[in-house]
This record gives C-alpha cells, sequence and structure tokens, in this order.
C-alpha cells in the first residue's frame, strides 16, 4: 500500500473545498441571469400596464384626435419620470411607429421597429421575447396589444437593451470569480501555514522518537502551543522514563542474578577444591554444604523461571473464578508445618461467607504462597489470614507481627531483586504483584499500628 505523507492527505482532504468557491461561478452566473431576466421582464410589464392604464383613461374621450394627443403628453410624462431604463415604443395597427415621436428618436429606433414588427407579424403579440434588431442589437420586448376601437394605436411594446442586463451579469460573474479565487487561495494559504504548523512538531517529534529508541531517554524539552502535541510530548516523555527504568531494571535484573550466582558457585568450587585436594577428609560436610548451595541455586532458578512466566502470562482469567475460602485454606495448610517449626500460629479470619473472585487458582496460589513464605520469614508468633468483600472486592490480607518494612522500602517491595533485611531471593513479592495484576487486582503493602506488616491483595469479587 502505497503511503501518503499528512500534508498530501490533508490536501487531498480540502482539495473540494479549495475548489468549491470556484465551482460556485456558474451556479451564480446562471442564476443572476435568471432573476436578470425576471427583474427586466417584471420592469417591461410594469411600465406596459402603467401605459396601458393610461390609454384606458384617455379612450374614455368622445374626440378621438383629442384623446390621442393627451395619451401620448400623458405617456411622456410617465416615461420621463417612472421608466427608468425601459423604452416603450407605440405601432399603429398596420405597424408604424406612433412613439416616440421626432424624426431623430424615430429613426434610431428603425432598426428595433423593423425588430418589433417582425415579431408581431410573427403572432408574439402576449409574452416577452428577445429579438434581434437589424442592426444585431439584441432586446428583450413585451408586446400587448391595444384595444382601442381605433386603427391609430395597435401595440404598446416595451423594450430594454438586453446587451446592457448581459453585460452586468457577465460583469458580475467576473467579480465573484476573482473574489473566489482570492478567497480559494487564501484559503490554501492559510490550510499550508496551520499544516505546516502541524507537520513541522511532528518532524520534531520523530526524530525525537528515534533518539529515544536509540537509547538516549532524556525527556524532550521543548514544549508546544497545540494542546494535543503537547499531550504527545508529555507521553513520550513519560515513555522515555518507563524505558529508562525498564532498563534500569534489567541492569539490576543481571546484576542481582549475577551475584546470587556467584556466591554459591565460589561456594561450590570452593568445597569441590578442597575435596579434590584431600582437604576435607572425609569429605561428607563439604558435600553437604555443595549439595545445600546446589539447592540454593535451584530455588533461585526456579523463583527466577516462575517470575517469566507470569511476565508473559497470556491467558485471559477475566470469565474465570475460584473460591477464596478453600483455596486460602488450601495454602495454609502447606504451611502449617514450617509454622510449628518456627513456633508461628497460622490463623484463617473469614466471616463463613463463601466468597468467588476473579481469576483463577493457580494465580491465587502463586501469590498467596509468597505472601505466607514471606511472612513466615518475619513473623514471631503469628500470621493472621483475613477474607472479607468490600465494595465489589474480595479482600485477602496477610499480617505478620514481626518488625515491619522501613518506609523507605515501602515504595521498592514489589520490585525484582530488592531484598530487605533477611530476605532471601528478591522474588517473591515481584511474584505475587504480576500474578494479582494477571488476576486484574492489586497488591499494596503498608505497617500496622501495633507492629509488622500487612499485605492486601484485591481481586474483583464475582457473584455466586
Amino acid at each position: 500500500m502505497r503511503q501518503q505523507t499528512l500534508r498530501r492527505r490533508i490536501f487531498l482532504i480540502m482539495l473540494p473545498l479549495f475548489l468549491l468557491p470556484l465551482l460556485t461561478c456558474p451556479i451564480y452566473y446562471l442564476t443572476a441571469r435568471h432573476y436578470a431576466r425576471e427583474a427586466e421582464e417584471k420592469a417591461l410589464r410594469t411600465v406596459q400596464t402603467g401605459v396601458l392604464q393610461i390609454l384606458a383613461v384617455c379612450r374614455e374621450e368622445t374626440d378621438t384626435e383629442k384623446s390621442v394627443r393627451r395619451f401620448f403628453g400623458r405617456t411622456d410624462a410617465y416615461m420621463a419620470h417612472s421608466a427608468g431604463d425601459t423604452g416603450l415604443l407605440v405601432f399603429s395597427r398596420d405597424l408604424r411607429i406612433l412613439y416616440p415621436r421626432g424624426r431623430e428618436l424615430y429613426t434610431a429606433l428603425q432598426p428595433l421597429a423593423d425588430g418589433v414588427a417582425a415579431s408581431i407579424r410573427s403572432g408574439k403579440t402576449e409574452d416577452s421575447a428577445l429579438i434581434t434588431a437589424s442592426d444585431d442589437t439584441p432586446y428583450r420586448i413585451a408586446v400587448a396589444a391595444a384595444d382601442t376601437g381605433s386603427d391609430q394605436i395597435g401595440y404598446i411594446v416595451t423594450y430594454a437593451h438586453a446587451a446592457e442586463t448581459a453585460a452586468w451579469v457577465k460583469t458580475a460573474t467576473w467579480v465573484v470569480l476573482i473574489v473566489s479565487a482570492l478567497s480559494s487561495l487564501l484559503s490554501f494559504l492559510l490550510s499550508d501555514l496551520a499544516i505546516r504548523g502541524i507537520c513541522r512538531p511532528l518532524h520534531l517529534l520523530e526524530q525525537e522518537a528515534a533518539r529515544i529508541g536509540g537509547g538516549d531517554y532524556s525527556p524532550i524539552e521543548r514544549s508546544f502551543s497545540l494542546q494535543e502535541l503537547e499531550d504527545l510530548r508529555l507521553s513520550m516523555n513519560a515513555m522515555a522514563a518507563q524505558l529508562r527504568h525498564a532498563e534500569k531494571t534489567q541492569k539490576d535484573f543481571f546484576a542481582g542474578i549475577t551475584h546470587d550466582l556467584r556466591s554459591p558457585l565460589v561456594s561450590i568450587g570452593g568445597y569441590a577444591q578442597g575435596i579434590a585436594c584431600g582437604v576435607f577428609s572425609p569429605p561428607g560436610e563439604a558435600a553437604q554444604r555443595i549439595m545445600d548451595e546446589s539447592k540454593r541455586m535451584t530455588e533461585l532458578l526456579d523463583r527466577m523461571a516462575e517470575l517469566t512466566q507470569l511476565e508473559s502470562y497470556l491467558v485471559d482469567v477475566r470469565n474465570s473464578s475460584f473460591r477464596v475460602t478453600e483455596e486460602t485454606e488450601e495454602c495454609l495448610e502447606r504451611f502449617e508445618h514450617d509454622a510449628a517449626e518456627r513456633g508461628v500460629a497460622l490463623r484463617l479470619q473469614a466471616d463463613g461467607t463463601a466468597l468467588r473472585a476473579q481469576g483463577n487458582s493457580e494465580l491465587f496460589h502463586a501469590a498467596l504462597d509468597n505472601l505466607l513464605s514471606n511472612a513466615l520469614r518475619y513473623a514471631k508468633t503469628e500470621i493472621e489470614v483475613a477474607l472479607r468483600a468490600e465494595g465489589g472486592q474480595v479482600l485477602v490480607t496477610v499480617a505478620d507481627d514481626g518488625d515491619g518494612i522501613r518506609e523507605e522500602d515501602l515504595p521498592r517491595v514489589f520490585q525484582r531483586f530488592f531484598k530487605g533485611p533477611g530476605g532471601q531471593h528478591g522474588l517473591g513479592l515481584a511474584i505475587a504483584w504480576h500474578a494479582a495484576a494477571h488476576m486484574g487486582g492489586s497488591l499494596t503493602a503498608a505497617n500496622r499500628p501495633e507492629g509488622g506488616a500487612i499485605f492486601t491483595l484485591s481481586l474483583p469479587q464475582k457473584e455466586q
């Protein structure tokens, strides 16, 4: 698939908007011509109606000659004050020009009179029409037959220069075309300016993303005026911080695993060399130390494998559930022997309500086993496990009566390889945290007011 730049894509989308003002010009031309024609015809009809009314008044005179003279006199006054750009021709029934009077006017209007006469002879005596005079000048005319009972006045013809109206429409259309072109050009320039204002910061952020991808996790200092770009910058800074933290965690991971593996390997190597050199005789004690160190290494590798498996856990447990009380009792049974050897009492506090939580028993055991193992390491006399439902959540708390967690260590207790005083591998609480997260829950740590640490595992509650 061919890729397009953002600038090209936006211009392609906005192209119809750029062309729209230009496309309105033909519409304007047709509309203006239509309304100009209607206005022209209305003016012709108005003048024609006025003249016919004058004629109707004048023909009431019994003296025909006198009525005709009065008609022409009143018509002169009417045309001088009310006709505007509309002209008037009065023809006799045999199509001689009776009005306007005067040889100069007669001569000037003869080409038009010839065209009007031809139109009347063709039968167009009621509708307005566009004709061409004998000198090829276009006119719009309106013809009305005069019913006077006399042969003197036969037709009342009003006319207007069609070329002037057409020229006005053409000029107006050109003005609209020029304004539309300038508007389209201005829209294009402003759009290009706006798009450049977006594309330039995007190119800058692209370069910053490449820098971050190359391992430079320093934050992007430059801010942006557009809120969306500023939000993107902040998100990229947050991403860079997370990558920096992930890289540090990875380095700490390798440093921790190297340290935790080096000690038993050095010990195993030393005792093996001692056995080979005959230093340990009999070698039973040295062999036991080798076995202990090997067991320690195996436990560490098992914990690492468990944590890696949890971090890549892909099973969706949102639609599965388990009985919390029964699974908790099973976990406590596994720790009863170790607790008895240490002189620590295990207590389960539950109200007897059958609780069901989202998740599965495998993840729940991974979380609770590590919490109990951690509590057993620090407890003095007792460990209390409490179950309750609150606000749509099932809360499982594991509390011990040890010395508690140092305040400066609370934010880091769930990090891999973080070990407090007396810690073993620094992986158990990280495993418990990931197990809780995969079940859609959470795990928190705090200190009890009366002394000791308390861990709270919160899981979404499921209906029975």
